[in-house]
């Protein structure tokens, strides 16, 4: 439905439809002419009533699988909690509908993660993962954040100790990750980067991430390596790497981490004035 158009739905026959029922899947969202540039809207909740209709059918006693459909997060604090299940679809395109179904047919275990995070209120301040911890208080779900119909287990974390700044490349790593529930599925690791002694970085950045797919019971060894132009931060003209001590964190989201270790970098500062590497190489 556009903006422009009528809604003819009929409030009182979809609730009673909704109690006649199994499972109720209810779909929401905005559509194109409310997303987009030079689109402005008061808030970022569900338009209309879409949210005191969902809170009607969770009143019905039945499931209700919430369908998120539009081009950002939409704050959905109020009724999160009597949901069974939430997906947002984003615009998902022709066989939008196929996707969904798939999913929530299990046909397909889903193995998307937020690219954003996704906030609890209405704020206007910066919601963005590497901001934490002061913001975490107002994200419903955090950058990097995705479930699976499978559970995935980490370990046994190796770790280069220490490199030299002007003369090492790298930070080696190794770790293994396990498919250790029953369904066939694909897991998106993460490698987050945090600073320990005061180094003018952000609290929590992003410094890689790999799709490993994963048979039931599978084990994987994961290689990689964080790259220390990655450690970089720019100031006049420059970019600047500084010795010292560093977290590298491995996880299945920003605040999800289910492996870490501290390293060293010793030597004397490093400037250049490009960097080569942005992202680290797994393998």
């Amino acid at each position: 439905m556009m903006v422009e158009s009528a809604d003819h739905t009929d409030w009182n026959a979809a609730i009673k439809l909704a109690k006649e029922s199994d499972i109720i899947v209810a779909a929401v969202g905005e559509n194109p002419a409310l997303c987009g540039e030079a689109r402005v809207r008061k808030g970022i909740d569900l338009p209309g009533d879409q949210e005191k209709f969902v809170k009607e059918l969770i009143a019905t006693g039945k499931p209700v699988v919430l369908v998120i459909m539009g081009g950002r997060p939409q704050v959905i604090d109020e009724i999160e909690k009597g949901c069974a299940a939430i997906m947002h679809a984003w615009y998902p395109g022709e066989e939008g509908g196929n996707a969904v179904a798939d999913i929530l047919l299990g046909n397909v275990n889903p193995s998307g993660k937020l690219c954003v995070s996704y906030p609890k209120t209405e704020s206007e301040e910066n919601i963005c993962y590497n901001n934490q911890p002061e913001l975490l208080s107002k994200v419903a779900y955090p950058f990097g954040y995705g479930l699976s119909y499978t559970t995935y287990t980490y370990s046994n974390l190796k770790i280069q100790k220490s490199t030299v700044c002007t003369t090492d490349k790298s930070i080696k790593f190794s770790f293994d990750i396990t498919n250790s529930g029953k369904m066939e599925g694909t897991e998106i690791i993460q490698l987050y980067l945090s600073p320990v002694d005061g180094q003018p970085l952000k609290p929590v950045q992003l410094k890689g991430f790999k799709r490993i797919s994963l048979k039931p019971g599978e084990t994987q060894k994961v290689k990689a390596e964080l790259m220390l132009d990655q450690l970089a931060y720019y100031f006049e003209k420059q970019w600047h790497i500084m010795p010292g001590k560093y977290e590298i964190k491995i996880g299945a989201s920003s605040i999800d981490i289910r492996l870490n270790s501290f390293f060293s970098v010793t030597g004397n500062a490093k400037s250049m004035k490009q960097r080569e590497f942005l992202f680290s190489e797994i393998h």
